[in-house]
Formats: structure tokens, C-alpha cells, sequence
């Protein structure tokens, strides 16, 4: 591997300093250029290396020169695929032309880079996924802030881009059924490079959904009947949930189709359940019905809501539809439902039993104090408190205001269950499980660069690889 540090402070777009492989131009500078950082993977053989500072016929800025420092050259026996740089070594990257680099990384040795390109110009790191799924990774730049940018698009729409000098960072996607086309696209303007002129992705990860006809798992209730149909069921998914790792999703169905799910309850007792949609806003609808009668309606890209009402005596048929307009489709194209709660009225006091808000506890880190407001809502105004039936060592729990506290948490997954009673007796209790992980990793300091000079050099490499920045 050739690696070096370049610069020019020259006139921009006129003079220029050049660095050749074997006679074709791979990378040139112009202008005030801040110090660089290159790589390069050489193939097998002899190579001709060349970096030549150009003038044109007039004129010059600042010392009208360029700068070269820290050449040095690694012979490599494992030279990583694109493939293993984004930790997906089994996929196909078509006809991407980045390739490894070992110097910019966040998951494993490597991470994927943009190839050297010059301006007006763009550099693709392509593959297909199949199916529903979601698809997360880790990226970052190092550009001309607002020029020259690192795109990512799903089947041809651009999703987000980022530019200038950046940190890693998550990127997290769902995509539809079908051949999904996923493109990265480091693109430049027609002017001024900046930094290491590059950009990057790791981590890259595809998760397709966990599907399964456990309806009582997604929907966290197996004391009541849970049924589905339409023109197309339900089913148990874990990408897009509010409690215990999975929820249920309408089924896929088409224009003037719909996806209904269905159970029956005996009142009086209260009833809660979350609930959200990813549909085409004001045309395609979740409802929810009680006895026939609708109670209400979403559409749109909505968050998880809480909704809780008091069911009066006798059969109670509760459904839940999902429905389709005659055209238009937008995010998901689905309705979601999780954490479905039913408490009947204690025939013992009379009373309904307050019920939980809170799905999940979010993750604590170790040796850090953790604390969490656990939610409960009693429907007949009752006032309330919590306690902890079993937790780990050292857990309390506040009974006014349900605030969880950990002093000391230690690594693991622990298992607690918290109970809220009203003030006439009628109690409900709900176990749950707080993920505690290790101290988070910190990330490597960035390289320095200087010094300066010329010079034209062959190298012999044993193995393959191209150019990256």
C-alpha cells in the first residue's frame, strides 16, 4: 500500500499538482489546499509513480508550488475486499468503483471508500437487497463543505447527503418488497477540494423482518382470541415496535384492499393499546372500532400514541382496520399496533386497575446512575402507586412518581416487575427487561500532516487493489 501526505498553494484551477500511476492521472490539487492524506493499493508488478506540478501560460498564487510528505510503502498480503470493509463479505457490489481503506474506520480494520475523482465528477458504491428489511450503517465525509457531497439513495431517491468534515454516524432504513437498488454516490462541483476529499461507509447491516402469525406475542396479550383477515392478515414484526421486541403489521394489500385484526372482550374494564401508521396521509387509514362504531382514525407518518378508554358491560367486539384508497402509496404502506391491555373491573372492590404506559425501559450503561419515570394512567381518575416485586440489588422505585433508580447497574440483561395499585386495592403488574451494556467505545484521534518536497519514485507491489483516498 502507497500512502502520502500532498498540498499546493497555487492558482486555483490553473496550476496544478499531479500524481500519476503508471501514466494515467489519478488525483490532482490546485489552489490553497489544506494537507491530504492518500492511499493507494497497488496491483502486482512494477509501477510507475509520478506526482509532476503543472503551470499554465500566466499568472500565479501564493508560492506557486506543491508539497509532498510522508511517502512510504507497505507490501500487503490481504488486501480487503469492498465486501469485507463494510463487514457484508457474501454481497455483490456490482459496479461500484470504491474500494478498502484501512486508515478511516469504525467496525473491523476497514472501511469502504470513494475512489480518487476529480471535479464535475462522482465515484458509486452500489448492491441489491431483496425483500422488506431494514438497513443500517455508519458513515461519514471529508469534503468541500456545501460542494462536494456523500449521497445515499434507495431504488434512485437521494435519502440524505452530507458534506464537509464529519464524524461517523448511523443511518438506519427500511426498504419494501422487491430488488432494492442502494447507492452511495460521492459527488464533487466543479470547484476547490478540501480535506481528504472522500467518502466513507461501514457497518453496513440488512435485517429482514422476524415475521410470524404470533399475533398474542406482538401484541403482548395471549389472555385474549386475536384474529385476522381481509385481503391480507396480519403478522408479528420486530423493525418498527413499541414493546418487547416485536408488534403486529397490517398485511400488504393493494389499492381499495384492506388488512383487518380482530378481538372480543366482556365490560365493563379499560382498554389500552399503541398504535401508529406509515401510510399516505388523509387517503389511507388505520380505524379502530368498538362494537362497529368507530372511535377513531390516523394516516400519515405518526408516532406511537397511547390510546385508553373505558369499555362498558357486556361482549365488546374491538377491530382494527387497515384501509386502502384507489391510489397513492406513502412510507410503509401499513398500520402498526402493540401493547394491547385489558383490565376488567375488579369484582371484588369495583374498581379498574391503572395500565401501564411505558412498552419498555431504555437500555442503561454500567457503573452510570440510571433513571427512568415508569407511565401508568388509572381510566376511572384514581390515584396510585408503584412498587418493585422483584428486581436487581440496589433498584427502587419511587411510589408517587414511578421513578425507577439504579445507583451502580451492572452488564447484563435483568429482569424486574413493577406493580401499580389504586387506592381501593385493584392492582396490575407488568414485568420488564433493562438491557445494561458496557462503557461506550471512544473513537481514534484524527492523523497530522506537514513538511514538503517532490520526487518520482517505482514500486513493486504483491498484491491487488485500486486507488483510494
Amino acid at each position: 500500500m502507497l500512502q502520502f501526505a500532498w498540498s499546493t498553494s497555487s492558482q486555483y484551477g490553473a496550476d496544478w499538482l499531479n500524481f500519476y500511476v503508471d501514466g494515467v492521472l489519478f488525483n490532482r490539487l490546485s489552489g490553497y489546499s489544506s494537507w491530504r492524506r492518500q492511499y493507494m493499493y497497488l496491483g502486482p508488478g512494477v509501477h510507475k509513480i509520478r506526482w509532476e506540478y503543472e503551470r499554465d501560460y500566466c499568472c500565479y498564487s501564493g508560492y506557486n508550488r506543491g508539497y509532498l510528505d510522508e511517502v512510504s510503502f507497505t507490501p500487503l498480503n490481504n488486501v480487503p475486499t469492498l465486501g469485507e470493509a463494510l463487514d457484508q463479505p457474501n454481497w455483490s457490489f456490482g459496479n461500484s468503483d470504491w474500494s478498502a481503506h484501512l486508515g478511516e474506520k469504525i467496525v473491523g480494520d476497514s472501511s469502504a471508500s470513494s475512489r480518487a475523482i476529480g471535479h464535475n465528477q462522482s465515484s458509486r458504491l452500489e448492491t441489491f437487497v431483496e425483500g422488506l428489511a431494514v438497513v443500517s450503517f455508519q458513515w461519514k465525509v471529508s469534503s468541500e463543505e456545501g460542494g462536494d457531497f456523500l449521497q445515499f439513495y434507495i431504488n434512485g431517491e437521494l435519502k440524505d447527503e452530507i458534506s464537509g468534515s464529519t464524524n461517523w454516524a448511523p443511518r438506519t432504513y427500511i426498504v419494501y418488497g422487491g430488488n432494492n437498488l442502494l447507492e452511495w454516490v460521492y459527488t464533487k462541483d466543479g470547484s476547490v477540494s478540501r480535506y481528504l476529499d472522500a467518502g466513507f461507509v461501514d457497518g453496513l447491516e440488512y435485517r429482514p423482518p422476524v415475521e410470524s402469525g404470533d399475533l398474542a406475542a406482538a401484541l403482548d396479550n395471549d389472555d385474549l382470541h386475536w384474529s385476522s383477515n381481509g385481503n391480507n392478515s396480519w403478522f408479528n414484526q420486530n423493525f418498527d415496535v413499541f414493546s418487547d421486541g416485536d408488534a403486529a403489521r397490517s398485511g400488504v394489500i393493494g389499492h381499495g384492499e384492506q388488512s383487518t385484526l380482530r378481538t372480543a372482550v366482556v365490560g365493563p374494564g379499560a382498554l389500552s393499546f399503541v398504535w401508529k401508521t406509515s401510510s399516505e396521509a388523509g387517503a389511507d387509514f388505520l380505524r379502530f372500532s368498538v362494537n362497529g362504531d368507530e372511535y377513531r382514525a390516523i394516516s400519515g407518518a405518526t408516532a406511537w400514541e397511547p390510546i385508553v378508554l373505558i369499555l362498558d358491560e357486556g361482549p365488546q367486539m374491538l377491530t382494527w382496520r387497515y384501509t386502502k384508497d384507489s391510489g397513492g402509496n406513502d412510507g410503509l404502506d401499513a398500520g402498526f399496533v402493540d401493547l394491547v391491555q385489558w383490565l376488567p373491573e375488579d369484582e371484588g372492590n369495583g374498581s379498574i386497575p391503572p395500565l401501564f404506559l411505558t412498552g419498555e425501559l431504555p437500555a442503561a450503561t454500567a457503573g452510570i446512575n440510571y433513571q427512568f419515570a415508569v407511565r401508568a394512567e388509572d381510566v376511572e381518575g384514581d390515584s396510585f402507586i408503584f412498587s418493585l416485586l422483584n428486581a436487581p440489588s440496589g433498584m427502587t422505585i419511587q411510589p408517587g412518581t414511578g421513578l425507577l433508580t439504579w445507583s451502580n447497574p451492572l452488564v447484563g440483561d435483568h429482569s424486574l416487575t413493577i406493580q401499580v395499585r389504586d387506592e381501593v386495592g385493584a392492582s396490575n403488574a407488568r414485568t420488564f427487561t433493562l438491557l445494561v451494556a458496557s462503557d461506550p467505545a471512544t473513537l481514534p484521534p484524527d492523523w497530522t500532516r506537514d513538511g514538503g518536497f517532490f520526487f518520482e519514485v517505482d514500486l513493486t507491489a504483491p498484491t491487488a487493489g485500486i486507488l483510494v483516498n
